[in-house]
């Protein structure tokens, strides 16, 4: 009986914490596997009511620099969230230096490391 009563509470609350909270009428935005600075959750415009929304989770690696995952867009606040893609990574960047020498291509040739994104920060 103890146990009955247990799992039902856990289950009651995972369903509350697990709903997103919106505006009546608004899409709930998706779930997303990331969160912190890997998590960009981007309105537009940035001042004055939302016209558009973007969700998405970033994170760079070596010799894959930036990926991007789980990438949604909603057009209006009561538009559903259209799945763009799930995974995106660059193959190479070609990065011609100045004086044309050398020429690196600087995904697949070399691991330069990234700077990382700060919270909050550009």
């Amino acid at each position: 009986m103890k146990r009955t009563r247990l799992v039902a509470a856990i289950a009651i609350l995972s369903g509350l914490l697990a709903v997103p909270r919106c505006a009546p009428g608004q899409t709930p935005p998706p779930w997303m596997p990331c969160s912190g600075i890997n998590l960009v959750d981007q309105k537009f415009p940035v001042n004055g009511p939302e016209e558009t929304h973007w969700r998405f989770c970033m994170e760079a690696a070596p010799k894959n620099g930036l990926m991007i995952h789980w990438a949604f867009f909603r057009k209006s606040l009561n538009a559903p969230w259209l799945r763009l893609f799930w995974d995106a990574r660059v193959s190479d960047i070609f990065v011609p230096y100045h004086s044309g020498s050398p020429r690196y291509y600087d995904m697949s040739s070399f691991t330069f490391p990234m700077t990382p994104r700060l919270q909050g920060g550009a």
